[in-house]
């Protein structure tokens, strides 16, 4: 039963963050709001693709973490060094309706779902 909730729990997340990156990616796409790039390519793509996959990983589970973290390690940097950027600039991040910084919600969510997953992962290797 604990398993099934730390799954339910980690899907969730995803599956907020995937909303949440498709919103502010639809957003830039018609210009009403423009997520920063990096590489030339919109953040909020990277962490569309990245939140994609880590569904993908959860949904048809692999045999190592390495796999999840491979679309989570993108969203996590990316929330994080915007972050840094928003605490010491402003402005730099989408808000939220509330005025909250996006990538301040990404980041606590990223780390959130990381660390549900490993429980998650852990709970299922002593099954």
């Amino acid at each position: 039963m604990f398993k099934i909730t730390l799954k339910l729990i980690v899907l969730i997340g995803i599956a907020a963050g995937l909303y949440g990156a498709a919103i502010v990616s639809f957003e830039t796409i018609s210009q009403e709001k423009i997520c920063p790039k990096v590489l030339g390519i919109h953040a909020c793509y990277i962490v569309f693709i990245g939140y994609l996959w880590m569904l993908i990983t959860v949904l048809w589970p692999a045999k190592k973490i390495t796999f999840f973290l491979i679309g989570w390690m993108p969203v996590f940097l990316l929330a994080l060094s915007a972050s840094v950027l928003e605490l010491m600039y402003s402005n730099i991040c989408p808000q939220s309706k509330a005025g909250i910084p996006l990538c301040f919600l990404s980041l606590g969510l990223s780390v959130s779902v990381l660390t549900a997953f490993i429980f998650y992962r852990k709970d299922k290797v002593r099954v």
